[in-house]
């Protein structure tokens, strides 16, 4: 075991997980070194959202919520943890919405409770939607058109080209390649 350590990590020595105490384990990955105003950084595993999360009583949670729920009690149903760090950062310009730092902070002082609905508003990028594209109605002479083009592309993009030229989504311009709409359209008019 201690050779297979030494291998794997350089120390025979080294202990990756503490055993035992979930709160001790918990706080080992915590880095308060900033002071208390600071944000304390999650150096442990994150998921794939960049949220540090971690196994309390078996139950994997996010170790934000966690450092909430510690300072405050157990959260109500749809109250979700916000970083208000994160909030700040933006409303800056230090920060860009999305993925960031502040996802691993776990200062009690940063994060407050808010519903789905609040926690959407008092985020200053707002909520992050798909832009849509405006319906647009074809005629059956551009389906048709789009199925010869389609039908006689070769190269990877055709369906995106024929997408973006028409207006369309490349599902719908897939859709028509395929006759699965339009099936009742004839190619010859």
């Amino acid at each position: 075991m201690h050779y297979r350590r030494w291998q794997r990590h350089g120390d025979p020595l080294a202990l990756l997980v503490i055993h035992g105490d979930d709160w001790t384990r918990i706080e080992s990955y915590t880095d308060r070194s900033g002071g208390p105003d600071a944000c304390h950084m999650w150096t442990g595993p994150v998921n794939g959202s960049g949220y540090g999360q971690s196994m309390l009583n078996g139950v994997l949670t996010l170790t934000h919520v966690l450092a909430w729920e510690q300072e405050n009690g157990p959260r109500e149903p749809g109250i979700e943890v916000d970083h208000e760090c994160h909030n700040q950062a933006l409303r800056d310009g230090t920060c860009q919405p999305g993925m960031c730092a502040h996802r691993l902070c776990r200062n009690p002082a940063h994060l407050i409770s808010r519903s789905r609905s609040e926690h959407v508003a008092a985020t200053p990028h707002g909520p992050r939607r798909r832009p849509s594209k405006p319906r647009r109605h074809l005629t059956e002479d551009e389906v048709r058109e789009i199925r010869k083009f389609l039908d006689e592309a070769t190269y990877r993009g055709a369906v995106t080209e024929i997408a973006n030229r028409y207006g369309i989504g490349r599902e719908h311009a897939a859709l028509i390649r395929d006759r699965k709409v339009w099936a009742n359209l004839p190619d010859v008019a």
